[in-house]
């Protein structure tokens, strides 16, 4: 009789506790010949990735006014600047860090749009102004000797100061900072046939009740910067600006010419945004 002998060679793949062998079979006999780790047997497990967010976490009415910026960083590490911008001429889009979701350690950036009631400009309202350009006759006049002065115009809001302007103690205010002013637009005009005359700038706030006075920004006309104080006869220079820095808000103001004139005048902003103004009468011997 022929014996036969039967090769039977099988593979199989058995895990095994999270490990995968290949089993060769031959007759009785079992060869190994390879084994392979699972991933999850050789790495430590690690927590998902949260996003951060470097930026402020509240909008306050007043940042409605400035332009600010978060730093986001997404969950694959990518890290971006976002910026506040203007998405309409009355709309601003303003950037803000928030946790999501709550209590997670997940911070992310958000986007909230606001109407601006001034108009919008580099990612910024444009905080309230007004301003208005007076009809002759003026509503308020003084005379300097020769020279009158007549109040042509007014502007109210936020502006950029000039390293001419003067502070509270004497001292020049920095470049580019921003003031809250007013600001009156004044014709001056030397009457006088032949003479030259000086014009010093008397003209004052009236800062309290007791009668204080805060002199302007700005301590002398445009047209005396060229070197002098004095204006030719015959001569009139339009729209000559007098600076009044002014408490954030304030509208009403009143206002001394000072000098021999000596008149008191008032100046108003309208919720509309324009401006009044109009000389305030005195008591009789005051």
């Amino acid at each position: 009789m022929v014996s036969k002998r039967f090769f039977i060679v099988m593979v199989v793949v058995a895990f095994l506790a999270g490990a995968a062998s290949i089993y060769f079979f031959s007759g009785n006999t079992v060869t190994i010949i390879g084994q392979q780790q699972s991933a999850s047997s050789t790495l430590t497990a690690q927590a998902p990735k949260k996003a951060a967010c470097d930026g402020p976490s509240l909008i306050a009415p007043e940042d409605l006014y400035a332009k600010r910026s978060v730093n986001y960083t997404d969950t694959s590490g990518i890290t971006a600047t976002l910026l506040d911008k203007c998405i309409a001429s009355g709309q601003v889009s303003k950037t803000y860090c928030y946790e999501n979701p709550g209590v997670s350690g997940n911070f992310v950036a958000g986007q909230v749009v606001y109407d601006c009631s001034y108009g919008c400009n580099d990612g910024a309202c444009k905080k309230p102004q007004a301003s208005s350009t007076f009809a002759y006759p003026y509503p308020v006049v003084w005379k300097e000797g020769s020279v009158e002065l007549s109040v042509t115009g007014a502007f109210w809001g936020t502006i950029l100061a000039t390293p001419d302007f003067i502070d509270g103690t004497g001292k020049p205010y920095a470049a580019s900072s921003t003031i809250n002013a007013l600001v009156l637009y004044l014709k001056v005009s030397n009457l006088a046939t032949f003479e030259r005359v000086s014009v010093p700038m008397n003209i004052s706030r009236v800062a309290d009740e007791q009668g204080n006075l805060k002199p302007p920004a700005t301590r002398a006309f445009t047209f005396l910067k060229a070197g002098g104080d004095n204006i030719n006869a015959k001569t009139t220079y339009l729209n000559q600006k007098v600076v009044f820095v002014v408490p954030e808000g304030e509208k009403s103001f009143v206002f001394t010419t000072g000098g021999s004139a000596n008149i008191f005048f008032a100046v108003m902003v309208g919720d509309d945004g324009t401006i009044k103004a109009q000389e305030e009468p005195t008591s009789e011997g005051g």
